[in-house]
């Protein structure tokens, strides 16, 4: 058994750097502040995603919207504790340094194409609130991947009795991000 902790407060989001001009592949910044629920050790896991549309004439001259979604991989640029990548890529971590308090955290994005390419663009954040059986999950998870054969095995967290995996559970929000 597992709880579905309570959702984060998010007090504001906004996006700080994006590449608008014909220089492809520049970085990306978003930053969000959020109110940690004090009373609570809390976990959170951060899924990134990037949502590109683009019109284009086809040979009936009739003009085409085509979407293209592409997961990101987040860079922290804010210091966060006990953080995890879940396959090395989506980032988990506690309240450790901030419990009860108000943290703005600071992301970037690598190599995204200039937005002048697209009609519309949007970054997407969602921010998971999840168990502390999920994140020990990941985290001896992410341990378990790192580890060869000339170490000593790491054995992954699991609270299914007298079985292996989890159950686990997680509330999420999704902030977006309007780059154009």
């Amino acid at each position: 058994e597992d709880a579905i902790p309570a959702p984060v407060q998010i007090i504001s989001q906004d996006i700080v750097q994006y590449p608008d001009t014909t220089n492809r592949d520049t970085d990306a910044i978003v930053k969000f502040k959020i109110k940690d629920d004090g009373a609570n050790e809390n976990y959170y896991r951060l899924n990134t995603w990037a949502e590109r549309f683009y019109q284009y004439v086809d040979q009936n001259g009739d003009t085409v919207t085509s979407d293209q979604g592409e997961a990101l991989r987040p860079e922290m640029l804010t210091a966060l504790s006990d953080t995890v990548r879940d396959n090395g890529w989506f980032v988990l971590f506690s309240d450790k340094n901030f419990n009860g308090q108000e943290k703005e955290i600071q992301v970037k994005f690598r190599n995204q194409p200039y937005a002048a390419g697209f009609s519309k663009l949007y970054i997407w954040v969602e921010l998971y609130t999840v168990s502390k059986t999920n994140f020990l999950y990941q985290q001896t998870l992410e341990h378990y991947r790192l580890t060869n054969s000339n170490t000593e095995p790491v054995h992954v967290y699991s609270n299914v009795q007298n079985g292996y995996g989890i159950f686990t559970g997680a509330d999420f929000q999704r902030m977006q991000f309007v780059v154009k």
